[in-house]
């Protein structure tokens, strides 16, 4: 997954390197680039898994 700043005047990061980073170069937040979906029957699927899984 990729990561961008709030503000859009820093580089995408990975994961590991957004965490690191903490905050962006430009004082913006690194947000996901694209949020997950889930439909309906991926949540209901889930529904019965332990945390864990």
């Amino acid at each position: 997954m990729q990561y961008v700043s709030t503000r859009g005047d820093a580089p995408v990061l990975g994961f590991s390197d957004a965490v690191l980073a903490g905050l962006a170069r430009d004082g913006g937040l690194y947000l996901p680039r694209e949020w997950p979906q889930f439909s309906s029957a991926n949540i209901r699927a889930m529904r019965g898994l332990a945390y864990p899984d």
